[in-house]
């Protein structure tokens, strides 16, 4: 299959449409102003005339030729439409008219970025979030409601929703919020942690002092965000200093992509003839696409949260973790600044008034529900599991495993991995109920949300977990 490619040669931009047979190297090449097609048919180069080699670049994963100039594989959502080919024809490629897009402005942002935009909306949030945003913008108009639609696939979705910004029924900066919200909560573990000293903490409670630390003293709104994926490991993306209702309080975000091999099959012994057998291992290439964010909420404690997108295990979300730590290195040292932030006791308080908000008794409403939990033994020190009859089931439903559970708190108990679901007909939670959550760790320091929420869902589920922690 050929690629289109935008190339940077001698501080030109040209777009090539390229045949998996040309080496990239050939890319660099000297070119005229006029477009040319090589005598082979398979390569076509054009100087794209306008827009700047940054925006343009700023959108695709990006490699280095063999002469060093970079050559970046556009692959967003609308960047291009696929190919129309037979078996020897030259593959034939309607792209995206950068040179019109690079004229309109909105935002801070130039249009050239909304196809990365898009791309990680595909990526991170789902069809019926982008359908929400759509009705929100057909309200605001009668042109707006004939125009854009909000039914079809997730790739429909997406396409008229960049149609609302590029007819300016709506802002860009709508979508990058819907962007934020779509996959900065949930379907993550986060690991909380304490600074060790008042020195570290006063560094924490200093935004512009972690974020000069880490790009440099020149640093400013024009640095991010960005829509952009490394073609491996994991890059910032985003620093936002000061949040809704919390002006102390900041965001920093990093993309990351790996790849990985999956085994669908193995065939062994596979005859050849003449004696000849082969062993032959069938298997996918899975690529990982994860985002990771580090939230300092003022004036205590710093969250890590780790993408579990294709996480196989708890080890696989530690080496996530192992990987952020080291971007945030230049600012804080998680291993000598920071001390992890035990809910422990918090969660043993939850599990003892369990009957009180987890039951719907005394005419109160379930705030939450117990199930499956491991608790500490304090006089054996060894580890009991309780686990009710089935995922749904109560602790409480069976009364003899209650008073068992209450018996061991009582001597000292303290609990261990314990999942909670919440149940409270919070505003903020009531689209989830029941928001599924495990709080884990050796030092009971994770709180693990399995699925995508909104910023006031995660923001709930925290401080109940760590009020008093």
């Amino acid at each position: 299959m050929a690629h289109l490619a935008i190339v940077e040669v001698s501080g030109c931009v040209l777009e090539a449409t390229v045949s998996p047979k040309v080496n990239h190297a050939d890319l660099t090449r000297e070119v005229p102003d006029s477009p040319l097609v090589c005598s082979c048919g398979m390569l076509s180069i054009q100087p794209l005339k306008s827009a700047s080699s940054r925006s343009l670049l700023g959108s695709g994963n990006a490699q280095k030729s063999s002469t060093g100039s970079e050559v970046r594989e556009v692959n967003d959502l609308d960047s291009y439409k696929q190919p129309v080919c037979s078996n020897d024809a030259i593959h034939q490629w309607e792209t995206i008219d950068f040179e019109g897009m690079a004229k309109e402005k909105n935002e801070k942002a130039d249009s050239v970025m909304l196809p990365g935009v898009y791309r990680q909306l595909d990526l991170q949030c789902n069809a019926r979030d982008i359908s929400d945003l759509l009705e929100k913008i057909q309200e605001r108009s009668t042109d707006a409601r004939k125009a854009l639609r909000r039914s079809g696939s997730k790739r429909d979705v997406i396409l008229n929703l960049k149609h609302a910004i590029d007819s300016r029924y709506a802002e860009f900066s709508e979508v990058v919020d819907l962007l934020q919200k779509g996959e900065e909560s949930g379907h993550q573990s986060i690991f909380l942690f304490k600074a060790r000293t008042e020195a570290v903490r006063t560094r924490l409670r200093s935004g512009s002092e972690i974020a000069e630390r880490l790009f440099g003293e020149d640093w400013g709104d024009d640095f991010f965000p960005l829509f952009e994926r490394p073609i491996k490991g994991m890059q910032w993306v985003d620093c936002r200093l000061g949040l809704a209702g919390k002006p102390r309080d900041w965001l920093l975000k990093a993309y990351g992509h790996d790849q990985r091999e999956e085994t669908t099959d193995n065939k062994f012994g596979e005859r050849l003839g003449d004696g000849l057998f082969q062993d032959r291992r069938l298997y996918r290439v899975r690529d990982i696409n994860t985002v990771m964010v580090v939230r300092w909420r003022d004036p205590e404690y710093l969250e890590i949260r780790v993408d579990k997108s294709l996480a196989r295990n708890f080890s696989d979300t530690l080496a996530r973790l192992g990987t952020v730590a080291e971007l945030l290195r230049p600012a804080v040292d998680v291993k000598s600044e920071l001390v992890k932030l035990s809910m422990r006791a918090r969660v043993t308080a939850l599990a003892r008034d369990r009957r009180e908000f987890g039951s719907g008794k005394s005419g109160k409403s379930r705030v939450y529900r117990l199930g499956r939990m491991t608790v500490l033994d304090g006089v054996l020190e060894g580890a009991v599991e309780f686990r009710p009859g089935s995922d749904d089931d109560s602790i409480d439903e069976d009364h003899a495993m209650a008073a068992s559970l209450d018996a061991l708190l009582e001597q000292g108990g303290m609990s261990d991995r314990t999942p909670i679901e919440w149940l409270a007909p919070e505003k903020s939670i009531e689209r989830y109920v029941p928001l599924r959550t495990v709080v884990e760790g050796p030092s009971l320091n994770v709180v693990t949300v399995q699925s995508r929420v909104s910023p006031e869902a995660l923001d709930y589920v925290l401080e109940k977990l760590t009020s008093n922690s």
